[in-house]
């Protein structure tokens, strides 16, 4: 996790404004293989995504209730981009509950961790969402992101995740799939 070693695993951008909890997150994504980046506020996350590191982003774990724009909001401009309308999301609250775990995977995050967790768990999933990311399919050299997009939805269907948080990355494709179609045009 130091700044002078070279990323030795997947990158992941952990996105939680409590330091405590910043370090714990950190922390079981690293124990997991992964080479997390933690920061403390969604400015802090637009930075990193702008930045060169922005497109090697593996998997994010944010928290729900940030300052500014919250977790749910970051999640929804993150299913925007799409550099990373495919890349695990985990949402993390204190919030319990269907409602709150709903919210989140409506927003398109992959999984919804609840705190306190249990490490064990959240490295499970950090584990698991890292594992599919690493098998989903290369998009490098697709003409547009329209053919990026039937690539995708042929991807979830053969995953059979065509239901569920990734059908929502579908949706999320439609604002860059028009501004692609209309320069096309």
């Amino acid at each position: 996790m130091s700044d002078q070693n070279p990323t030795t695993g997947p990158l992941v951008l952990v996105v939680e404004d409590d330091p405590d909890h910043r370090d714990l997150l950190a922390w079981a994504c690293a124990t997991a293989g992964a080479d997390p980046l933690p920061v403390g506020d969604a400015t802090a996350a637009d930075a990193v995504l702008a930045g060169p590191l922005g497109a090697s982003i593996c998997l994010f774990v944010l928290d729900h209730r940030l300052p500014g724009r919250d977790g749910l909001a970051l999640c929804r401009d993150l299913r925007r981009d799409v550099r990373h309308v495919v890349t695990p999301v985990i949402l993390v609250s204190a919030a319990a509950g269907a409602t709150a775990a709903d919210e989140a995977l409506d927003a398109g995050a992959d999984a919804y961790v609840t705190k306190p967790f249990a490490m064990a768990d959240l490295r499970a999933h950090v584990g698991r969402l890292l594992a599919s990311h690493a098998a989903a399919p290369v998009v490098a050299g697709v003409a547009g992101v329209a053919d990026w997009a039937a690539q995708f939805a042929r991807y979830a269907a053969l995953a059979g995740a065509a239901s569920g948080a990734h059908a929502a990355g579908l949706e999320y494709l439609r604002p860059p799939i028009e501004i692609e179609e209309r320069r096309r045009a």
